[in-house]
């Protein structure tokens, strides 16, 4: 599985914290890869979904603030950031 999360704010393996209303998550799923020799995905989104039960199930990070992005740009990347920025 290749999911790239981004921005895990005071995340830390097999501890739950309170949601804190300051952490944002973004979480990228793309099915290609910037490695030519790595397969195409067929369910990223599948993936994403998955890891956002996790992030929302733990209560690490109230469910608006998680933030998905599938198959985006990094132009796309940098918007959502900015979005999330001014939250």
């Amino acid at each position: 599985m290749r999911l790239l999360a981004l921005l895990l704010m005071g995340l830390v393996p097999g501890v739950s914290f309170a949601a804190d209303a300051n952490v944002h998550v973004v979480a990228l799923a793309n099915s290609e890869s910037f490695d030519p020799d790595l397969p195409v995905l067929k369910y990223p989104e599948s993936d994403l979904e998955r890891f956002v039960k996790v992030m929302e199930r733990t209560g690490t990070v109230p469910a608006r603030n998680v933030h998905r992005l599938v198959d985006g740009t990094s132009a796309k990347l940098r918007e959502l950031i900015k979005q999330v920025a001014k939250e």
